[in-house]
């Protein structure tokens, strides 16, 4: 099978198929899934258990804090159910205790065949104290005597949404790990050494068999690796597209600097040197002939806005339109009210235009917007809905409050 550059190797195909092709997931489970974000079984690999259960083999009832989770030795003494819709509870000794396994909604037939009378059985669970005695509802695991190293001492607890429990997650997690793949090591030597990390196959089966508690935390060395890995490929994966993105060919946007220069007499105060280089760069890239696609980043008050009104207003000198889209319409109409007054007698329209405009005065903002009488836009969301038409609209920025992300 051959491919072409943009197609998926083969021997992915397993790790991106749908998760309802591994065994034990239907509809309903697929739906849960869907709910933690899971829809490929790759997915699952980094669906990370959130804690663990530790199971104590050490069942001293004496001096045992409770609840607790136990695994233990127990011999099946009685069965006690007063009518068809009551509680089944189960009488077994354990170490010389009485203890009542409670099962709601069972199947008595089915307890007697996994829990005979008189005879031994490994049980792990919960237990409490009730009334007197002691209790376990609904024990995770029944199994023969020579099974008891099927029960995990440490248990991982993944999140859990509807129709999901943890045997069916922890049985459909190990499908996944089967079918991880093992890759050439991509991270740096002497990093590996330093931290001594596993490598990434190694790294996910560990963080989904934790050992201890310990191993479900972030700093375990397993999910040190993987965050290492997510953080690298998010990196790797910005390089690209912004490689590809220069490639792209934009307009050459140079101004005449005479509007720059009116807003800058009538500012009261002078730019920083950091302002001053930001804009240079920024101006750079505009009359590059290139697309641009530019991070700005400071803390509140470190002059970010004047440093986009200049941007704008030089694409406003080359006769284009600009767009500031903010994230509410509290800091929208906030942006609208600076810039509005920084620029009010230099012969620059600013229209506001939020999800609050309707009837009439939208759509006079509309048409301004649309015949090119609007200069710079600002606005949340509203500014990219489907009848919003720009006449030339050749530079966005987008607000993320503490930074701003500029685009051609």
């Amino acid at each position: 099978m051959r491919t072409n550059d943009f197609a998926r190797p083969e021997r992915f195909f397993t790790l991106f198929s749908s998760i309802d092709s591994l065994t034990g997931v239907g509809p309903k489970a697929a739906s849960g899934f869907k709910n933690l974000g899971v829809s490929r079984v790759r997915d699952l690999l980094f669906l990370l258990p959130q804690g663990g259960i530790k199971r104590h083999k050490d069942c001293n009832f004496k001096t045992m804090l409770l609840p607790s989770v136990v695994t233990c030795e127990i011999i099946v003494k009685s069965y006690i159910q007063t009518k068809k819709t009551s509680p089944l509870r189960v009488l077994v000794v354990s170490s010389g205790f009485d203890i009542e396994l409670v099962f709601f909604r069972a199947n008595i037939e089915w307890i007697k065949s996994v829990l005979p009378k008189n005879e031994k059985r490994i049980i792990s669970g919960k237990i409490e104290a009730f009334g007197n005695g002691l209790q376990i509802i609904h024990p995770d695991y029944i199994v023969p005597t020579y099974d008891i190293n099927t029960i995990p001492d440490f248990e991982p607890v993944y999140p859990l949404s509807h129709g999901l429990s943890q045997k069916l997650l922890m049985k459909t997690v190990a499908q996944a790990i089967e079918k991880n793949l093992v890759f050439d090591e991509w991270i740096n030597k002497n990093l590996i050494n330093k931290f001594q990390w596993p490598n990434f196959k190694s790294a996910v089966s560990m963080a989904h068999n934790p050992r201890h508690i310990d191993d479900t935390r972030t700093k375990s060395r397993a999910r040190e690796r993987l965050a290492f890995d997510e953080l690298f490929a998010h990196q790797i994966s910005l390089a690209l597209a912004r490689m590809h993105f220069r490639k792209i060919r934009g307009a050459s946007l140079k101004g005449s600097g005479i509007v720059v220069k009116k807003l800058r007499e009538t500012l009261p105060f002078s730019l920083t040197s950091a302002q001053e280089k930001a804009i240079v760069e920024i101006n750079q890239d505009l009359g590059s002939g290139f697309r641009m696609n530019r991070l700005l980043q400071g803390d509140v008050g470190s002059g970010k806005t004047i440093v986009a009104l200049i941007s704008m207003l030089t694409v406003f000198e080359f006769g284009g339109q600009s767009a500031l889209l903010a994230p509410t319409e509290i800091l929208a109409a906030q942006h609208y009210s600076t810039i509005h007054k920084l620029v009010k007698g230099i012969g620059i329209a600013v229209v506001l235009l939020t999800g609050k405009d309707k009837g009439k005065k939208r759509q006079a903002k509309l048409d301004q917007i649309k015949t090119g009488r609007a200069n710079i836009i600002i606005g949340t969301h509203a500014l990219f809905q489907h009848d919003v038409y720009y006449e030339d609209l050749l530079f966005a920025i987008i607000d993320e409050q503490h930074r701003f992300g500029v685009k051609q």
